[in-house]
């Protein structure tokens, strides 16, 4: 029984190193549309909520990113709170926050939610309000492009083998022809391949 096990040991190694890679794969593959463009910045007075309605593009929504910043300092834990809702404003669909004593120029903020399944054609509400904790607050800059906040949605496939389709088709884009599609799918899965053949070899050993 022991014998059996060591035997086996480096194929269920093997067997749990792919489950990780897919898993994570899973959990942070999230496409996005375009890079975010700042063209100038809006100020935010405290406690004063700005919304921003926006249209996805695709169906998978789960993400979105916020370019906030300006060297704006704030009075530590002051708060950020973003929301997404519905196309009138009115539904929270999710909600996050942020807390910092200094957004940097190019400070990031991610609000993930579950992935909507519909959200191809649909319009959706970013609402972002400042809560600072004194009354003396100044207002919070976020950057905008084209007079529209600077953010930019993320989706995901039905899938993690769309994702992994859709990620092989933006990396062949930029690497040289052996790279592309069929053959990077050729690559990986000779990879596989090997791998699996090394770990029977070590058994038959």
């Amino acid at each position: 029984m022991l014998n059996f096990s060591k035997k086996y040991f480096p194929l269920f190694l093997l067997l749990l190193f792919l489950f990780l890679i897919f898993a994570r794969l899973e959990k942070e593959l999230v496409f996005f549309e375009d890079a975010l463009q700042k063209n100038s910045d809006i100020k935010i007075p405290p406690k004063q909520p700005l919304q921003e309605k926006f249209f996805s593009t695709r169906s998978g929504l789960t993400e979105i990113e916020i370019l906030l910043g300006g060297g704006k300092k704030l009075s530590h834990p002051e708060e950020v709170k973003f929301k997404l809702a519905d196309e009138n404003c009115a539904k929270v669909i999710e909600e996050g926050s942020t807390k910092a004593s200094f957004l940097k120029i190019k400070d990031l903020y991610a609000l993930k939610f579950p992935k909507i399944t519909d959200s191809k054609n649909k319009q959706y509400c970013l609402i972002l309000e400042y809560q600072p904790l004194k009354s003396t607050a100044k207002n919070l800059q976020i950057y905008r492009s084209d007079e529209k906040i600077a953010l930019r949605p993320g989706y995901k496939n039905a899938s993690i083998w769309q994702d992994i389709h859709e990620l092989s088709q933006r990396i062949s884009q930029y690497k040289p022809w052996f790279f592309k599609h069929y053959f990077l799918w050729a690559i990986i899965l000779g990879f596989l391949v090997l791998a699996i053949l090394l770990v029977v070899v070590l058994i038959l050993i």
